[in-house]
């Protein structure tokens, strides 16, 4: 999966910029709301992100910024 690409509702959603200090901007659209996919948009010390919801996933925001998915992100049930 392509850097910084997150595949969700068989829709490819973008992240636009990564912002510094490990900080993560996501866009949640209400299709992903109507499922109830909710995203910790920041976490801070460790850079971790983990994203709580249905699917229950964890991706990691590296020290120089880059978003590293694990596997591709699917919607359950």
């Amino acid at each position: 999966m392509a850097l910084g690409q997150l595949m969700v509702i068989g829709q490819l959603m973008a992240l636009d910029q990564l912002m510094a200090i490990g900080q993560l901007t996501v866009i949640v659209l209400d299709q992903l709301m109507e499922c109830q996919v909710m995203f910790l948009v920041q976490r801070i010390a460790i850079g971790q992100i983990m994203v709580l919801t249905q699917l229950t996933f964890i991706v990691q925001l590296t020290v120089i910024g880059q978003l590293m998915a694990l596997g591709q992100l699917t919607v359950i049930g």
